[in-house]
């Protein structure tokens, strides 16, 4: 059986009166329902972050691109150049942080525009974009 959402439960339990048990059932599966929404976007939303901010980052030789990590411990690892590895977040839960970062020691003069390969704001831009694209997400997923 699939699990109900978040906004399932909660019409459901406005249509009907509802005895203390089952009200303190509804809000446990309420929470549980929200709690796995909210895990599911945080998991979402880093990959989509990684994804734009990848896509958008200049090459010259790759190796800027390449370096690009999502994860939930930082590192000083200087990955070799090849296809940036798109992380597994399974079981990854929104109280975890995440951390996007690239070791390069010149990342921030590609960031700004200095690396000669193309314009500035990979980042920034990426930010803006995931922005927007969260909040459409949260108002399909009835949150907004």
């Amino acid at each position: 059986m699939a699990q109900k959402t978040a906004q399932e439960l909660s019409d459901a339990a406005a249509s009907k009166s509802l005895t203390a048990d089952q009200f303190a059932q509804h809000l446990e599966d309420l929470g549980s329902a929200i709690q796995g929404d909210l895990d599911q976007i945080h998991r979402q939303t880093a990959l989509e972050l990684f994804r734009r901010i990848v896509e958008k980052t200049p090459v010259d030789t790759g190796l800027a691109r390449a370096n690009w990590q999502l994860s939930d411990q930082l590192n000083s690892k200087v990955l070799e150049l090849g296809p940036p590895q798109e992380p597994d977040l399974d079981g990854i839960t929104a109280a975890q942080g995440l951390w996007l970062f690239n070791n390069l020691s010149y990342i921030d003069q590609v960031e700004a525009g200095n690396s000669g390969s193309a314009g500035a704001g990979a980042v920034a831009v990426s930010l803006e974009e995931t922005k927007h694209w969260l909040e459409k997400e949260l108002k399909k997923m009835g949150y907004l």
